[in-house]
């Protein structure tokens, strides 16, 4: 990265964006960036509209009604107090919806890497789909990581890199960024990729053609997941793969925990014609329910991605 990029964290306030930022401004100091801290301002929380009360109200008000300069007096505190983590921050605060708001500084192109606190922004823990999170993800064309430990934990460093794979182009994407982020932070990185349970296949098959099927699939796993292995030995970094069976989403949450892994790479899959996005049924999954920090590799669209530094 160069002098000019920047890690843009999106706040809310909430525990959870303190620990995205203790995050990001260890990532920042790793590749020599700057961090920018912006805040959104729903317009409803300010007309007592659905997203928010009266009470919703008053507390914005206090926020903005000494802020000088466009920068809020919370956003100044955390600059200062963050400061002495080694990065160069700066903060941003305007009335807007926060998904656009993110959408519209990602944009810039001087912005590498968006970080979000996971439990912030109306607990999207629990409701994914359609929060905050979830609708930078379908507009991203940068990496998103979202930061699910708290402040203590987000503040150690990043030591085991879990890659998932299913050797799709967004996996592709996510190998750059494994790479990239390892080199970086010296880390370790395991591969794993999850074959489906061949015993679901014979239900739908004859045993021969299963197994003809299941010989071929592990052949052509075996063989991507080496050719991952002469790629990350060749840029420099220390990885080990696994091959395992089984509902892909729920191994990679066990893999993650068995393997202690800091933080999961993932591929962000191409949305549907009704702009539904596929990856519920696996990278969706994995950011509800697994215990670490997750960095999702955005989806491809056509002259729209940037390069992945590496």
């Amino acid at each position: 990265m160069s002098d000019a990029s920047t890690v843009l964290v999106p706040v809310d306030f909430s525990p959870h964006a303190r620990a995205a930022v203790v995050r990001a401004c260890d990532l920042a100091r790793a590749c020599d960036a700057q961090v920018r801290l912006i805040h959104g301002i729903d317009h409803k929380l300010e007309t007592g509209g659905e997203s928010g009360t009266s009470d919703d109200l008053a507390e914005t008000d206090a926020r903005t009604a000494m802020a000088p300069s466009g920068s809020s007096p919370d956003l100044e505190s955390w600059c200062a107090d963050l400061a002495l983590r080694g990065a160069l921050i700066s903060a941003i605060v305007e009335r807007e919806d926060p998904a656009a708001l993110i959408a519209r500084h990602a944009l810039a192109n001087d912005v590498v890497l968006i970080v979000m606190g996971m439990h912030g922004f109306h607990d999207v823990g629990r409701l994914f789909f359609g929060s905050v999170a979830d609708r930078a993800l379908r507009a991203a064309r940068v990496p998103i990581m979202l930061v699910k430990e708290n402040e203590r934990d987000a503040s150690a460093r990043i030591r085991r890199i879990l890659l998932a794979t299913d050797f799709s182009p967004a996996a592709e994407q996510a190998l750059q960024l494994a790479i990239h982020w390892a080199r970086r932070l010296e880390a370790d990185v395991e591969v794993l990729h999850a074959i489906p349970d061949p015993d679901e296949e014979r239900l739908y098959e004859q045993p021969r053609d299963c197994a003809s099927r299941s010989a071929r699939n592990r052949a052509n796993a075996l063989e991507g997941l080496r050719s991952i292995l002469t790629r990350t030995a060749a840029a420099g970094v220390r990885a080990v793969a696994d091959l395992t069976y089984g509902a892909p989403s729920i191994e990679i949450v066990k893999y993650a925990a068995r393997s202690r892994a800091d933080l999961v790479v993932m591929g962000l899959r191409e949305r549907t014609q009704v702009g539904i996005a596929r990856y519920g049924s696996v990278t969706e999954r994995v950011i509800r329910h697994v215990k670490c920090s997750v960095l999702v590799a955005p989806e491809e669209r056509a002259g729209t991605l940037r390069p992945t530094p590496v």
